[in-house]
């Protein structure tokens, strides 16, 4: 009797044996047709190929005034898709705008140099592209300091194409500003003089039938000149005596 139940015993322990590996064969092999199907029906899945150049990434600006800054970007591909640009890091007494912030981009690709003197065009391996511009206006506020400051722009793009999902490809740019102090009034008024000088050499050059010899045109240019001049540097006395 008891070699009996102790052979009945270890058959039932080996069915419960043989029935748990069955089980995780059916798991594995449900886990495995799950994950076939998965590739088998993904979408095709292809990187944007997006191109850029910072045309300048340093420039000097004085407190209050602005510089800007210029990308280029071209589409090397057959289908359009969304650009997203957007400041990701930037001093906070700084403007920063980007115009735009958001464009479609076509395909770049032309067949020969048009005669557009709006447009810019970059030569590559795979053919002559026409590039978008995309300017990047920088303006230190009044309180900024003196010095070397870095600005970060982040760029985005995916692709709409049917039937295609395209990661979202992120560029980010860097530009250093160098904030310089503003002119004093010596400098403003010595620089608006200088505009004034070149301005009253051009004027003969421009008006049609003027006689630079004559000695009544040379001293009427003097007398406006001069009148001019004293305005200017009034206007910024009271300016400077304002503030």
């Amino acid at each position: 009797m008891e070699r009996y139940t102790y052979v009945v015993t270890v058959r039932v322990y080996v069915k419960v044996i043989i029935l748990k590996n069955l089980n995780k064969i059916k798991l594995k092999k449900q886990f495995f047709m799950i994950v076939l199907f998965t590739i088998l029906f993904l979408p095709i899945v292809e990187p944007i190929n997006l191109s850029t150049i910072q045309k300048n990434q340093y420039s000097q600006v004085r407190i209050g005034e602005s510089t800007e800054f210029i990308v280029l970007f071209w589409n090397t591909e057959n289908y359009t898709f969304p650009i997203e640009l957007s400041v990701k890091q930037a001093p906070e007494n700084f403007s920063i705008i980007i115009r735009p912030e958001k464009f479609m981009i076509e395909p770049s690709l032309v067949n020969s140099l048009p005669a557009e003197a709006d447009k810019e065009y970059v030569d590559t391996p795979k053919g002559l592209m026409k590039a978008f511009p995309v300017r990047i206006i920088v303006k230190p506020s009044s309180s900024a300091t003196s010095g070397e400051y870095d600005i970060y722009v982040k760029v985005e793009a995916i692709s709409t194409e049917a039937g295609i999902i395209t990661p979202v490809l992120e560029k980010t740019f860097k530009f250093t500003v160098k904030v310089i102090s503003p002119l004093t009034l010596s400098e403003r008024v010595s620089k608006i003089t200088g505009d004034v000088i070149n301005t009253i050499k051009d004027v003969p050059n421009k008006i049609t039938g003027m006689v630079t010899a004559e000695s009544t045109t040379s001293w009427t240019l003097l007398i406006i000149f001069i009148i001019v001049l004293a305005l200017l540097i009034w206007f910024i006395w009271l300016g400077d005596k304002n503030v």
